[in-house]
């Protein structure tokens, strides 16, 4: 198939999901909120791939709170992403531990600054509860068996987003045995030399801008960009913020294939309802480029070794946030020098 023929192809989808889009819209604004897997090509062949962020509101501390556990991402992997309501104790109130690897991100919502928290948080590490003050987007590498918690949010200038990724079809936790002795010195922050430093590693967040996904996209989204990884867990994620389009991930014209689960998961910012995603994006599925539509909060879930992308963001209403997350054993180890 040439060039032209593909263009051609490409562009007939992108007229026939606007349709799809166009008969979505005249659903009432709670069926739009509740049911946005009609706008991701419903009844298509790929659909069950492609589902909204359930959302509920006032959940526990939360203002809002999305639960997939392994069932809901087809996968061994539980994520949670919500905004907490006001400033306090978030989670337990005492020190517990998973049998599984879990990490936790808290992350701040303004998209064109996601380093920014806006917050401090009082987080505790280890069975003596050594207490680390996170004062910036934070990622919190918690191997099993590591007790930790409890959280305290001391300051809110704004709501941010709290995602805790767990290696584990179902969340379950365990009351931690008590410390001989509880931690008793100053709270740990920045580069303090704490035995628990390296399960908080420094989130650098790299300008994004035109040629970042090679030659085949000079497109510019604006925004910053980061990647988090854990060699030892096996955790790969990257995290990017959208703030203006059109734009588009790698090659327009064709979809490309790796050998794992991928969840590419696409959030509204805003914290009064992080269900409207603040655009419109048309993703591609499969080697036929079946186009999926959506406009609301949404995780798309190719299985490894099936065809997926182009991912095309038609509209940038807001700014927002685009998640890719790998399946959890999928980091590759650190090549040897001089390969």
């Amino acid at each position: 198939m040439n060039k032209d023929t593909t263009r051609r192809e490409f562009a007939k989808q992108i007229a026939v999901g606007a349709m799809s889009v166009s008969t979505a819209s005249s659903l009432g604004a709670l069926e739009a909120s509740s049911a946005p897997a009609a706008q991701a090509g419903k009844g298509l062949k790929y659909g069950h791939l492609v589902k909204s962020v359930p959302y509920q509101f006032w959940q526990g501390g939360y203002r809002q709170l999305a639960t997939m556990n392994g069932d809901f991402l087809n996968n061994e992997i539980n994520v949670q992403i919500g905004t907490p309501a006001v400033a306090g104790r978030l989670g337990p109130d005492a020190p517990e531990m998973h049998d599984f690897d879990q990490v936790m991100i808290f992350m701040g919502s303004d998209p064109t600054n996601l380093g920014d928290l806006g917050a401090e948080i009082e987080f505790c590490m280890g069975p003596e509860k050594e207490t680390r003050m996170i004062t910036s987007s934070q990622a919190v590498f918690i191997p099993k068996g590591l007790a930790h918690m409890p959280a305290t949010i001391l300051r809110m200038d704004r709501r941010f987003l709290v995602m805790t990724i767990s290696h584990a079809r179902e969340l379950t936790a365990t009351a931690a045995p008590a410390a001989a002795k509880e931690y008793t010195g100053e709270p740990q922050g920045g580069m303090s030399r704490s035995q628990y430093r390296t399960n908080f590693p420094t989130m650098l967040w790299e300008r994004k801008s035109a040629w970042h996904y090679g030659s085949k996209n000079r497109d510019d989204a604006g925004g910053y960009i980061t990647s988090i990884r854990s060699t030892d867990m096996g955790f790969s994620m990257m995290c990017e913020g959208i703030v203006r389009g059109p734009y588009r991930f790698g090659d327009p014209y064709k979809p490309h294939v790796h050998g794992y689960a991928e969840f590419l998961i696409c959030l509204g910012a805003d914290c009064n309802d992080l269900t409207p995603m603040g655009g419109e994006i048309v993703f591609d599925l499969g080697s036929e480029m079946e186009p999926h539509i959506f406009t609301n909060s949404t995780v798309v879930m190719p299985p490894g070794k099936l065809p997926h992308c182009p991912e095309i963001i038609t509209r940038v209403d807001k700014p927002f946030i685009f998640i890719v997350l790998h399946e959890f054993g999928q980091e590759a180890p650190p090549k040897p020098k001089g390969s």
